[in-house]
């Protein structure tokens, strides 16, 4: 089975895909609550946030091309850094590869909301704009010695992210941002684009069905 087929539509889900699934519905709901708690404590209420002003095309416009932009960089940053790659081999890939491509997707593009919410609704009006972002980099790394590239360009990423957020004080156009960026490197990812380039291990080859 060639590596299309990893990503193919329709493909019955297996019980690694399920655990995927399940854990980033818990991490997403996790991440909402202490948003909810936190903002409640806190008196930042980043609910108001989430209110889209009367230009709600040029939001979601800005969170298409900011989302864009970080793709590429993301991109360019793979195919320059081995240890970027070899993040994205030994476990980025592995964790989507039992996944079907439409599935792939919703986990992506959801995760893009709990953490927009708890990161730069929340967070970022307690903390900071640069320690909002370390501590998103920080939860991407996890603490992994294989994952501390991934972490770095987590962290840049997050930094872009709460600049969008602080320019336009709406949380739909870092929704859009974040979900685009997280869109496009999986189709990066499934037509080889980045990944295993002169990297040992996981790449394009090993998605399967």
């Amino acid at each position: 089975m060639n590596g299309h087929d990893y990503l193919a539509y329709g493909k019955r889900e297996r019980p690694e895909s399920q655990i995927v699934i399940l854990v980033t519905v818990f991490t997403q709901v996790l991440l909402l609550l202490l948003a909810a708690a936190g903002g409640w404590w806190r008196r930042i209420a980043w609910w108001h946030a989430l209110a889209i002003p009367g230009a709600g095309v040029a939001v979601i416009v800005y969170g298409l091309l900011g989302g864009l932009g970080a793709a590429v960089m993301a991109s360019g940053a793979t195919r320059l850094w081995p240890g970027l790659r070899a993040a994205l081999n030994q476990v980025v890939i592995p964790f989507f590869q039992h996944l079907p491509f439409g599935t792939a997707i919703a986990v992506v593009t959801c995760s893009a909301i709990g953490e927009e919410i708890f990161f730069r609704g929340f967070l970022q009006p307690v903390v900071g704009l640069v320690w909002q972002a370390l501590l998103f980099g920080v939860l991407h790394w996890g603490f992994r010695r294989e994952l501390v590239a991934y972490g770095v360009m987590a962290g840049i990423a997050g930094l872009w992210l709460g600049y969008l957020y602080s320019a336009t004080g709406v949380l739909w156009t870092v929704f859009v941002a974040h979900a685009v960026y997280n869109v496009a490197d999986l189709w990066a990812i499934r037509r080889g684009w980045v990944g295993s380039q002169s990297t040992p291990g996981l790449g394009r080859e090993s998605f399967k069905g």
